[in-house]
């Protein structure tokens, strides 16, 4: 049999199906949506295989021409299916929970001063540090929260006296002033979850106090911010303290008047208070200072370590 004759020749045919939808101009019409829609909506509409779907959207005329589209060929419909988007997800790598099961958040907001070797001294135009204190020089491994304890001062004091901002931290060989002179403070190893080792947030379902972010048992590094909702009543304040798990002791941190809902309760930088588990507390006090009990919100965190940029060589 000669060449004509065979089966075969059929085969550079384009197939009737998928020309059907895009054999004529008259063929699209009755899918076009408004002028103002956008042309992309137009495969919402197409029968669901994404080889016509990519052929539809290819082969809509222009507005400024009256060509009648090119017909759709065996080699146009191979190479949109070539180029079309991968559906297979790419990211499911990054979700899977590392062996802490930590959720994480990563919050570098400002530089702090430790990693990067930079001081912001936060300092007010009409604020001076307390000339009636003395010097103390930062020595490795201090935050500020063993400073305040071994000099036996609240971190709010401590801070205030010295006008830092309340995310300030610290770094080795800078000064600061005390009023006496520190001692050894009895300061516990950083503890960390084991391996499964969960806690949940404690007494925050009377609605007076709440924090919705960040998560319990979240890892942060750096500085974040803290969102909740804090109803502080007439004369009263909001205020926030945080505490080692190695500690029973709440530190206070901040304290504001205004309520908020839903929003910033405060910012603040896990450098202070050094790695670990660490517990923070939203509390009402109303106009005498008192802790409002049904108020109390407790928040387990984990405090890591940022990574540490090379800081610049000094001439010599």
């Amino acid at each position: 049999p000669s060449a004509t004759d065979s089966p075969a020749s059929t085969a550079s045919a384009t197939p009737v199906g998928i020309q059907e939808p895009v054999a004529t101009p008259q063929a699209t019409e009755p899918t076009l949506p408004p002028p103002e829609t956008p042309v992309e909506n137009l495969t919402r509409t197409a029968e669901p295989s994404d080889t016509r779907q990519a052929v539809v959207a290819a082969t809509v005329p222009s507005a400024a021409s009256d060509t009648p589209p090119p017909m759709a060929t065996a080699d146009s419909i191979a190479t949109a299916e070539a180029t079309a988007p991968s559906s297979t997800p790419t990211t499911i790598a990054t979700t899977t929970p590392t062996p802490t099961d930590l959720p994480r958040l990563f919050a570098y907001l400002i530089a702090t001063p430790t990693a990067f070797g930079y001081v912001d001294d936060g300092m007010e135009s009409d604020c001076e540090p307390r000339s009636d204190w003395r010097s103390y020089t930062v020595q490795e491994g201090d935050t500020l929260l063993s400073v305040a304890l071994a000099a036996d001062i609240g971190l709010i004091e401590l801070r205030e006296g010295n006008c830092f901002n309340p995310i300030r931290g610290i770094f080795p060989g800078e000064e600061l002033m005390l009023p006496r002179r520190p001692r050894p403070a009895a300061l516990g190893a950083p503890v960390f979850p084991a391996e499964g080792e969960r806690f949940a947030a404690v007494g925050c379902e009377s609605g007076l106090a709440s924090i919705h972010a960040p998560p319990a048992m979240t890892e942060l590094k750096g500085i974040f911010a803290l969102i909740g909702s804090a109803m502080t009543p007439e004369g009263g304040a909001y205020r926030l303290s945080l505490r080692p798990a190695w500690s029973d002791q709440y530190a206070d941190y901040l304290e504001f008047d205004s309520p908020v809902e839903d929003d910033v309760l405060g910012l603040i930088n896990g450098e202070i208070f050094g790695l670990g588990l660490h517990w923070l507390r939203l509390t009402l006090v109303d106009a005498t200072g008192e802790i409002i009990d049904a108020s109390i919100c407790e928040q387990p965190l984990v405090f890591a370590a940022p990574e540490v940029a090379p800081r610049a060589q000094s001439a010599s």
